[in-house]
């Protein structure tokens, strides 16, 4: 069984969501790093995972949820009566 939550399978349909977050958790990283007077590597380090950890999560918890809401067919009442009649 392939695993729900997979680097191929984010680099594919996650990118634009870790994309869109990527920069909110550089900003919050960088000022919580300079706050503890974390070194630059560890700057960057936590910045990267807190960067697609977020966009992971968006694109888990909003994304996925609204393309399936957003690709069910809609059925109106219109087309329903030549579906059925």
């Amino acid at each position: 069984m392939p695993c729900r939550i997979c680097v191929a399978h984010l680099s594919r349909n996650g990118s634009y969501s870790i994309y869109l977050w990527h920069t909110l958790a550089i900003s919050v990283v960088a000022k919580v790093a300079q706050s503890l007077a974390l070194s630059p590597l560890a700057a960057v380090t936590l910045s990267t995972a807190a960067g697609v950890l977020l966009g992971a999560a968006a694109y888990e918890i909003v994304e996925k949820p609204l393309r399936g809401l957003l690709q069910k067919p809609v059925i109106t009442p219109a087309r329903e009566r030549r579906v059925m009649g």
